[in-house]
C-alpha cells in the first residue's frame, strides 16, 4: 500500500519537480548542441541504461546510449522540443520514478546546409534560394522515461521517444504519412552515428541491441492507441514495465 504520510507526499511532490526539470533541461541542451553535458549530467551511470527513438530500434549501454548525442553542432541544425501535460509517478520505495509526456517539435537536419548525409536526399523536403536541401519537419511526439536516485540526484535509466507525426512544415500531414512510413528507417539509423571513431577492438557499426519494443505512428488507415500506458501508482521498479 501507498505510504501517504505528510513526508510521502512531500518526497513525491518534490520529485515531480526534480523529474520535471531534468526534462527541461534536456529539451535546453538538446536545443543547444550540448549532448555530452546531456550524458554527464541527466543520464545514470549504471550500464542497465537505454534509449529508443521511434522504430530505431532498442541502444543499451552507456556507450551505445552516448552515441545519439555525439554529434557535432553545426550550422542549419535546429532541434526544439516542448515537453507538455507531464504524467509522473514515484514508486512507493521512493528509489525509482516514471514519466509521460506529450512533446511538440520542430527540427531540420540542416542536409546540404551542414553534414547532410547522402542517403538522406528523398528526406530532405526543402531549398533555399542558392537551391541547398534541407528538411524542416514538424512533429508530435510522446516521451516515456524512466529515472533512478543515484546519492542525491535523480538521473535518466530509460529514454522512449514514441514518434505519432512528423511531417515537413507547410505540408499536409495527413499525405505526408505515407511517404514517411516509407522512408523512415533511413534516418532513424543515421542518428546513431556517432562523430567519434570507433575502437580498434569494434565493429565499425552501431547497431541497435534489440528490435523496437513498442512504436506506432500515424497513417490515414490506423486508430491512436492507448500505448504506451500512461504511469501509474507503483511499489518498486521492474523491467518488465520500463518504457
Amino acid at each position: 500500500m501507498m505510504d501517504n504520510s505528510v513526508e510521502n507526499r512531500l518526497y513525491r511532490l518534490e520529485t515531480r519537480a526534480e523529474v520535471e526539470n531534468i526534462i527541461g533541461t534536456y529539451c535546453h541542451l538538446l536545443f543547444a548542441g550540448e549532448g555530452g553535458q546531456i550524458m554527464d549530467e541527466l543520464w545514470s551511470r549504471s550500464e542497465e541504461v537505454s534509449i529508443e527513438i521511434g522504430a530505431s530500434g532498442r541502444y543499451s549501454t552507456r556507450e551505445k546510449v552516448a552515441t545519439y548525442y555525439q554529434k557535432d553542432h553545426i550550422a542549419g541544425k535546429f532541434t526544439l522540443m516542448l515537453p507538455v501535460t507531464p504524467v509522473i509517478e514515484t514508486a512507493a520505495d521512493g528509489r525509482s520514478a516514471r514519466g509521460m509526456w506529450f512533446v511538440l517539435g520542430l527540427d531540420s537536419d540542416a542536409g546540404d546546409l551542414g553534414t547532410g548525409d547522402p542517403e538522406e536526399r528523398a528526406l530532405l523536403t526543402s531549398k533555399t534560394a542558392d537551391g541547398k536541401a534541407y528538411r524542416a519537419e514538424c512533429a508530435v511526439w510522446r516521451l516515456g522515461a524512466d529515472f533512478i536516485r543515484e546519492g542525491e540526484q535523480w538521473r535518466i535509466l530509460h529514454l522512449h521517444q514514441y514518434d505519432l507525426v512528423r511531417f515537413p512544415c507547410g505540408s499536409d500531414w495527413v499525405r505526408f504519412a505515407e511517404e514517411r512510413y516509407a522512408t523512415d528507417g533511413i534516418r532513424l539509423d543515421a542518428m546513431f552515428r556517432s562523430n567519434l571513431p570507433f575502437a580498434e577492438d569494434r565493429a565499425p557499426e552501431n547497431l541497435a541491441n534489440s528490435p523496437t519494443s513498442y512504436h506506432w505512428q500515424y497513417r490515414v488507415d490506423g486508430r491512436t492507441e492507448k500505448e504506451p500506458k500512461v504511469p501509474k501508482p507503483y511499489e518498486t521498479y521492474s523491467e518488465a514495465d520500463r518504457y
